[in-house]
């Protein structure tokens, strides 16, 4: 298992040299323009970008299939033998060269831009583990961010796992030491329940139009 890095991007306001947040600083800030005063809100246009390396695939979907997010994906992740299992890379080898051959008889454009092999290897991702790493940069506001801190506080405080949360917990309990390593935890933003979408508990009736809801487990 290969630890979780985040790095704060430097375009986010009220960033530290030491890659923390500093909330006082923004809070400060808050309470000297008067179009926050009294306002609950603020947080929710306060964005906040991360770089993550090595952030499990699993993970990334959990936080890519919450609302008010934007997300990066490095195109070729590592999938080198040090990262995956010796039969997951043999079938992802095995897969990458069947997309690629496949493609590249459909759709001669992406043989002539180059991008066919990209393409291949995003297919072929699929027959890895769900834990492989990948590195991404994510977009949040801080309101919403330490919702979703709250969500895998949850999960991991959760008595009765089932297999996939079990697996899960080690990275869960990594990432949310990135988060509070890099101060983004907040006592008065975390004061509430939240539960990922993918976990959610409430039944959903599947319907198919110009727009769709389906489940996923």
């Amino acid at each position: 298992m290969k630890k979780i890095e985040l790095k704060l991007l430097k375009h986010t306001p009220f960033v530290e040299e030491d890659n923390t947040f500093n909330f006082a600083r923004a809070i400060d800030y808050k309470e000297n323009v008067a179009i926050w005063d009294g306002k609950k809100d603020y947080f929710q246009h306060l964005n906040v970008s991360m770089y993550f390396k090595n952030m499990p695939l699993f993970l990334k979907i959990l936080l890519n299939n919450e609302k008010s997010v934007i997300m990066n994906e490095k195109n070729n992740f590592d999938l080198s033998k040090e990262n995956i299992s010796d039969i997951e890379y043999q079938l992802f080898e095995k897969w990458r060269e069947i997309f690629f051959d496949e493609i590249k008889q459909i759709d001669a454009e992406f043989s002539i831009n180059g991008n066919i092999d990209a393409l291949a290897k995003q297919n072929a991702a699929y027959m890895v583990s769900v834990f492989a790493p990948t590195d991404i940069i994510y977009t949040s506001s801080l309101s919403h961010l330490n919702k979703n801190i709250v969500a895998l506080q949850q999960l991991l405080k959760k008595e009765e796992k089932n297999e996939l949360e079990k697996k899960l917990s080690p990275y869960v309990h990594d990432l949310l030491g990135c988060f509070e390593q890099a101060k983004l935890i907040n006592k008065e933003l975390s004061n509430v329940n939240h539960e990922f979408l993918l976990f959610a508990k409430e039944e959903k009736r599947e319907h198919f139009n110009a727009t769709y809801v389906t489940k996923y487990l």
